[in-house]
């Protein structure tokens, strides 16, 4: 009999923000920049592999995680990606605010099992990306010369892979299972409170 599992997670806040401030950068067509950016990467493999005169088992498990929570797969914890202007006058040619998430889960499991008489092998890969990308402004006031651009975006990706094999002089059986769910809340707001002036 062989098994072998693999769980990874990775969760963290990315924040950046102008808050409680006054920033003046009107000169010779000054940008302000407010940028958050989260390129997050998992690559895992899991396997497992067995062999036997009699009876051969062989078993391989993945859990991998960004954002969420690894102990309840039905949390609503998300990592937190947010750019935002937050209590705060700017006065600038032109503002980005820009948050972007361009994470991967990139996964393997395979399981094999050969026996003179019975084997079985499984394959099973579970992968999640839960996410909140935000850019916003928020009670400010914003007088620009040139452009306001704002923007979230989200290319995360998943690529897995379940796969078994196995062979037996008697009878043998399999299953291979790769299940991804990315599901990511993305919003770009200018608030109430805030006075924007494009000229």
């Amino acid at each position: 009999r062989s098994t072998q599992g693999v769980s990874s997670a990775a969760s963290d806040v990315y924040k950046r923000q102008i808050e409680d401030a006054t920033v003046n950068a009107t000169a010779n067509g000054k940008q302000v920049n407010v940028r958050a950016e989260d390129k997050s990467t998992v690559n895992t493999i899991a396997g497992a592999g067995t062999g036997s005169g009699g009876l051969a088992i062989g078993a391989s498990t993945a859990f991998n995680y960004i954002g969420g929570n690894p102990d309840d797969p039905a949390s609503s914890d998300r990592n937190l990606i947010k750019a935002f202007v937050k209590n705060s006058t700017v006065n600038a040619y032109e503002l980005v605010v820009n948050a972007n998430s361009s994470s991967d889960i990139n996964n393997l499991s395979f399981a094999g099992g050969g026996s003179g008489g019975a084997s079985g092998a499984g394959a099973l890969s579970l992968n999640w990306i839960r996410k909140t990308i935000d850019a916003r402004v928020t009670g400010s006031d914003l007088n620009l010369s040139g452009d306001l651009l704002m923007s979230s975006d989200d290319s995360s990706g998943m690529h897995s892979i379940a796969a078994q094999g196995n062979g037996a002089g008697g009878y043998s059986i399999g299953a291979a299972v790769a299940y991804s769910d990315i599901a990511n809340k993305i919003d770009c707001i200018i608030d109430e409170g805030s006075d924007v002036d494009v000229t």
